[in-house]
Formats: structure tokens, sequence, C-alpha cells
């Protein structure tokens, strides 16, 4: 399926090939955004729900571009997600999870998405899991072979660089095309908290991590080893806290 886009309701693309999408830019209403890509799946990373288990206005966003994608293609949408490891995780009143991807698989149908064309992905608590349990279970054994990933653009350089770093140990299998939505007119201190943290943990994750893991099985021992939510010790010695003000960004 080629994707041939010609809109004129807020769309903006940056120079240079950064593979960026602002649609709620308002000052950039009158832009356009002309894609050509041949790609089979969309991807959209979840990104947290709130006390009533609705997705946050981020995620929202995230989920409407999709909508859009989808309704150009038809193609299958991938909701990437289980909750976070920073924050309990929110109840129904049956007393049952809410998992990320189901409170983005229900919005994407309340959209018109049709169930079958939604696939969920629930064990994964953060990015780094959100690329490993990506590609093991959906672009490895369905051989996807060029996907659309979408998140904010507070959360895009982190989620590039994970999903570059574990398709390169795939030998990159898949040809990713990355597409962010505008952090505008969301709250600025919310958006600047998550900033400041997102730009840490890429540090981190470069410098212990992504350069230290340079194989499939190494990333893998790594991660059900020492990753702190998928390691066999992960509740006996739960460490990772964040302030009140950060855990409103999940």
């Amino acid at each position: 399926m080629i994707l041939k886009i010609m809109i004129n309701d807020g769309w903006n693309k940056k120079p240079e090939g950064w593979e960026e999408v602002n649609i709620y830019d308002h000052n950039n209403i009158t832009d356009k955004l002309d894609i050509a890509f041949n790609y089979d799946s969309i991807f959209v990373l979840a990104g947290g729900i709130n006390q009533n288990g609705e997705c946050h206005e981020w995620v929202k966003r995230r989920l409407d571009l999709a909508v859009k994608l989808y309704n150009f293609s038809n193609e299958n949408i991938y909701c990437l997600g289980g909750g976070s490891y920073h924050v309990p995780p929110i109840l129904n009143k049956k007393k049952f999870t809410i998992h990320e991807s189901t409170a983005c698989a229900e919005y994407l149908i309340g959209k018109g998405v049709k169930s079958k064309k939604i696939f969920k992905e629930w064990s994964s608590f953060d990015t780094i899991a959100n690329g490993v349990f990506g590609f093991n279970n959906f672009i490895v054994p369905l051989k996807l072979k060029k996907i659309v990933v979408i998140t904010s653009n507070f959360h895009m350089n982190r989620s590039k660089a994970i999903f570059n770093w574990i398709n390169s140990l795939y030998n990159n299998i898949v040809e990713i095309k990355f597409l962010s939505v505008s952090d505008k007119n969301i709250d600025d201190e919310l958006i600047s908290i998550r900033t400041t943290k997102e730009n840490k943990s890429l540090e981190n994750l470069k410098k212990n991590v992504i350069l230290k893991y340079s194989s499939l099985q190494e990333m893998l021992n790594w991660f059900y080893t020492e990753h702190k939510a998928y390691c066999s010790t992960s509740e006996m010695d739960r460490s990772v806290l964040i302030d009140e003000d950060t855990k409103k960004t999940y």
C-alpha cells in the first residue's frame, strides 16, 4: 500500500528528512505534508492512562495520527504498552488491570477502527520493552518489512534510538519510519519535566546499554537479568523512585 497524503490541517514536516508530524501545531495550519511511504503496519507507543483508565491527551494525539494513517491504508495498528514501572496499575470496576494498550485499543475502536485491525501488547512497562516485545511479538514472527512508529515529540529521540538499536541487533530486518505528534497546548510544566527525564534517560541508555550490548543475545541477557522491571529480583530490589510531578507524566 502506497501512502500519499496531502493534508492542509496543521501537519508540519521538519526539513532534511526528519520524520515528524505536528498534527496539532495550529501555528502551521496552512502547511502541507506530502508522504510517500510503502509500509505494512502502524505501531503506536502507549504513554500512560489517567485514574479513569483513559489515555492521556498526548497519547490520544498519537492515536489520532494512527487513525489518519489507517483511514488511508487500512493497515493493522499495533498498540504497545502494558503500564509503567513507575506507577501502580489502574484497576477497572471488576478489579482487573487496565492495560495501556487496552485503553488505546478502545479509543481506536471509538474512532472507527475495526477491532480485528488492532493488535495489543501488554507486557512492556517502558520504551525499551516496547521495542523488545514489538520485535519479538510482531515484527519478527509476522515478518513485517516496513512499519511506522508513532509517539510524541518529547518521547521521540529515545524511542528512535531504542527501535533502531534493536533493529540493528536483528540485522535491520525492518524499515522504520518515525512519526511524532506535537506537545503544544499540553501542560508546559508537565512536558518540561518529562523532556528533562527523557534526555537523561537517553544519555544513560546510550552510554550504559546501547554501546555495551551489540548482539541480540547480549541484549536479551541484560534485559532479563538487569533491567529493573524484568530481572528476577525486580520486586525484591525495586529502587527506581520518581517524584510526584514526574509520576503525572506516566
